[in-house]
């Protein structure tokens, strides 16, 4: 038995299409910003970092260290979403989300390479499924001192 060539052609077309249609889909998470990175385990931030500054909402608690660009992320509540930091250079056009999945009691590390003298504001945030749930008011560092206060 011989099947006409546009037979077959619509038959592929159509296995093409139903496949599309029917295989399962990547979940989308649109964690904040153009950087996102997943957070290193540590046990906690070093105590020499005494210029940190952090921010808080419940659930999670963000601390930017100036000095070395290190973002530290604290999970704070075992609600199951992840707890995370985005943050935004006021000087350019970077921005990003660090997502710390380690859950309640970890802390989360992320080292960026932020432009010596830029701004950086940053917030705490709690995500579920790479949404955001809630997120704190934020700090707005000193353009001065390069240090948040």
């Amino acid at each position: 038995m011989r099947i006409p060539r546009r037979g077959l052609l619509g038959l592929a077309a159509l296995a093409g299409l139903l496949t599309t249609l029917l295989a399962p889909q990547a979940a989308f998470a649109a964690y904040y910003g153009g950087e996102i990175n997943h957070a290193a385990s540590i046990d906690y931030p070093p105590d020499t970092d005494w210029y940190r500054k952090c921010v808080s909402v419940t659930g999670a608690m963000a601390c930017l260290q100036p000095y070395g660009d290190d973002l530290y992320i604290y999970d704070s509540s075992a609600d199951g979403h992840s707890a995370a930091m985005i943050w935004f250079d006021a000087d350019s056009a970077r921005s990003g989300t660090c997502v710390s999945q380690w859950g309640n009691g970890h802390w989360g590390w992320c080292n960026k390479d932020f432009t010596e003298g830029h701004t950086i504001y940053f917030a705490a945030a709690v995500y579920e499924a790479g949404n955001i749930v809630r997120n704190s008011s934020g700090s707005r560092p000193s353009p001065d001192s390069g240090v948040p206060q």
